[in-house]
């Protein structure tokens, strides 16, 4: 139930970042919006629409004074929030308004137990001795739903999945329970059933704190389950605005139109169940010891991918889904032989299981991989063009500097890059940029085997679509074979002509696309398939058991 009186206004606010040399940049364009107590408005746009910059101008956390505020107001409570002194934002951060990032592990302090965390906001704001906030913390971890909170209060945030670290973030804003939370893409990196569980959970807390929240977000299927009301940015400018359904069932503006359009479409390629099998396994299993004691004896097993059968053939692709935790990214590990493993692994016709990393290095540049963090997993020392030679010079040593700088030029002009940008930095290029760079880098040693670890997760909706469309067309160009690794299942559903669903190491359910996605056999299955599509009556029940 939303109020009246408006807790939150922002009145023409513009942003701009001074540089070394030249005139300053524009971030934000006179934008203007308001929050009501108790009622949520998204922000949606794509990266660079201005979203976290707005955010972030709220609680006073842009990198002054390289950025400064050519005009506008920030009004809390009708107080100008860019007029407050630093000790005043202080008190209310974490206080009245709290923040929650995008990717906890970043947030949270490696070093400290996760009880400690919270607990110092608690002990800072409220002055609260160890004992009440440690019952406190209790509290807070059993309300954002932590199994086992007494153990968890001793837990660092490694040992934890994702998604209990986004609820030890959540635990963490709502300590002090604020009037206004800002959530910053909180359910963007994690999986869609872990995802709809955020959401419920923080309408829940809304609901019963009556607090206000500014929500962002790039997901338009998002803004439709949590706002209220829901404003489309676009390169600093406040596009349109109104209520939900009014938005996303009637949008006016080209932007929101373009955005409504921008989920990756079209079908897989076409099956051939006679196509050569490039990687195959049977009874595959990975575990991990767990020792304990002073001797270390092993007492256990962590069994990450416990017995599951693989094949995927040339030009077509194979889609492994499942929650953080099933097992999915281990298993591509193993297949690889990046990992050690028990089971039969064949491939290209060589049984490879038995092979030492040395004897493994001549196949390498034929199994290559793509990351989910194209920012991560490139280095920021390196050129475009040393990136994606750096292959080269290791598997085709004969090649002259010429040769490798020609197919450095030819690959990413296939990827859809100017090659006259390959002497940038990552740090010059978008995400999607970014990640048709690591593409790029996999293609140029013409493999035959790609393995696509979440590849589109961090991505705005229609670079997602892009993504896709181009891993679509390499793979009939060149007939390479995928495992398409993702909790993302309408990207799955684009791209795969087979499915592999796994849960907590075991594969529970597996066949053509077609059959997984129309006709789940496993109430796992169907309750991941429900959670993904955004269906009403969705059912995670199933999931939590």
């Amino acid at each position: 139930m939303t109020g009246h009186e408006e807790l939150l206004q922002i009145k023409d606010l513009a942003v701009s970042f001074r540089q070394e040399e030249g005139e300053p940049v524009a971030a934000l364009n006179g934008v203007t919006l308001s929050v009501k107590k108790g009622e949520t408005v998204a922000i949606v746009g794509e990266s660079g629409s201005g979203k976290s910059i707005t955010a972030l101008s709220v609680v006073r956390l842009l990198p002054y004074p390289t950025a400064f505020h050519p005009s506008g107001e920030i009004l809390f409570r009708g107080r100008d929030l860019l007029k407050a002194s630093e000790r005043e934002m202080r008190g209310l951060r974490g206080n009245d308004i709290a923040m929650v990032f995008q990717e906890p592990m970043t947030s949270l302090n490696p070093l400290h137990e996760v009880g400690r965390q919270i607990s110092e906001i608690l002990r800072v704001h409220k002055g609260l001795s160890d004992a009440a906030g440690r019952e406190r913390t209790l509290e807070l971890l059993h309300a954002v739903g932590i199994p086992d909170p007494e153990t968890r209060l001793k837990s660092y945030p490694h040992q934890l999945s994702g998604g209990q670290r986004q609820r030890v973030m959540i635990a963490m804003a709502l300590a002090n329970e604020p009037d206004l939370l800002i959530a910053d893409e909180p359910t963007t990196a994690l999986d869609v059933t872990v995802a709809a569980q955020i959401l419920e959970l923080l309408k829940d807390l809304q609901n019963r704190l009556g607090m206000a929240m500014l929500f962002i977000t790039h997901d338009l299927n998002t803004v439709r389950r949590i706002a209220d009301r829901v404003c489309v940015m676009t390169k600093g400018d406040l596009v349109e605005e109104g209520p939900v359904t009014e938005i996303l069932d009637r949008p006016q503006h080209p932007y929101t139109k373009h955005l409504m359009e921008a989920e990756p479409k079209g079908a897989p390629t076409r099956t051939d169940r006679d196509a050569p099998t490039v990687v195959e396994a049977d009874d595959l299993k990975v575990w991990f010891p767990i020792k304990r004691g002073l001797l270390r004896k092993t007492v256990g097993y962590v069994k990450a991918v416990d017995g599951a059968d693989v094949a995927v053939r040339a030009g077509q692709t194979l889609g492994v889904v499942g929650e953080s935790g099933s097992g999915k990214t281990t298993l591509g590990f193993a297949l690889l032989r990046l990992i050690s493993s028990k089971g039969r692994i064949v491939f290209l016709g060589n049984q490879i299981d038995g092979y030492s990393w040395k004897s493994m290095r001549p196949l390498r540049r034929d199994m290559q991989i793509v990351f989910q963090d194209p920012y991560g997993s490139l280095s920021p020392r390196m050129s475009v063009e040393d990136i994606i030679a750096e292959g080269l010079k290791i598997h085709f040593p004969a090649l002259s500097a010429r040769e490798r700088v020609e197919r450095v030029i030819r690959v990413l002009d296939e990827v859809g890059l100017d090659a006259a940008t390959r002497h940038r930095y990552p740090h010059e290029f978008s995400g999607g940029q970014r990640q048709r760079i690591a593409i790029a880098r996999a293609l140029v040693l013409e493999p035959k085997f790609l393995m696509l670890d979440e590849p589109t997760s961090a991505l705005d909706m229609s670079v997602q679509a892009q993504v896709v469309d181009l891993l679509r067309d390499l793979q009939q160009r060149h007939n390479l074979a995928y495992l398409f690794i993702s909790h993302d299942l309408r990207v799955v559903r684009a791209l795969a002509n087979d499915v592999i669903v796994m849960r907590q190491g075991k594969v529970v359910e597996a066949g053509p696309a077609e059959r997984i996605f129309e006709a789940p056999q496993t109430d796992y299955t169907k309750a991941l398939m429900a959670a993904a599509f955004r269906l009403e009556t969705m059912d995670t029940g199933a999931v939590a058991q």
